[in-house]
């Protein structure tokens, strides 16, 4: 369970190119990223 909140600003190339990634990942921009996250800090 996630429980902690986390932000932080983009430009909106960035965001596009997240959404575009998401979407073709067939999950929502949170759900992408923090699989991201987890990958890059090695918790997979």
């Amino acid at each position: 369970m996630q429980c902690a909140h986390v932000s932080f600003r983009a430009n909106d190339r960035l965001v596009a190119a997240l959404a575009e990634r998401a979407q073709k990942s067939g999950c929502s921009v949170s759900e992408y990223l923090r699989a991201v996250v987890r990958e890059k800090v090695g918790l997979q």
